[in-house]
């Protein structure tokens, strides 16, 4: 295996944790929402970074998911689904964990998050999948 795979393995290793996170903070009424927004972002981030460089891409290092979905665009791959969702993830990686107030916090419903972020970390298997043949 090429030190991309690996990388990429490793990576989307870590976005399924962040998204069993989200599910355990997901059954807890008193969990912070920011915190469960911020690992729904998270495991968004490390499968598109997961699926950049299973191919080789490099990507910076950055949290904006739209940067990141842009790499993807310039690409034969196919679109992660809910895209815009996705984008929106963006403001709980920084804003939401030091403070800065954003009102997708609160209005943004928890299984839509979880959502995103399982049907992101899908995408990613499938395109990881497509380049391991």
């Amino acid at each position: 295996m090429n030190r991309s795979r690996e990388h990429a393995q490793f990576l989307l290793s870590k976005a399924k944790d962040d998204l069993r996170v989200v599910r355990l903070l997901e059954m807890e009424p008193s969990a912070p929402r920011w915190a469960t927004a911020f690992h729904a972002q998270q495991a968004a981030e490390k499968a598109i970074k997961a699926v950049l460089a299973s191919r080789g891409i490099r990507y910076p290092h950055t949290h904006d998911l739209t940067m990141l979905i842009n790499l993807v665009a310039g690409t034969t791959l196919s679109m992660p689904p809910h895209v815009d969702r996705i984008a929106a993830l963006t403001v709980f990686a920084v804003q939401q964990r030091y403070g800065e107030d954003s009102p997708n916090c609160d209005s943004t419903p928890i299984d839509q998050l979880l959502d995103t972020a399982k049907k992101t970390i899908q995408w990613a298997e499938s395109a990881m999948a497509d380049t391991s043949q």
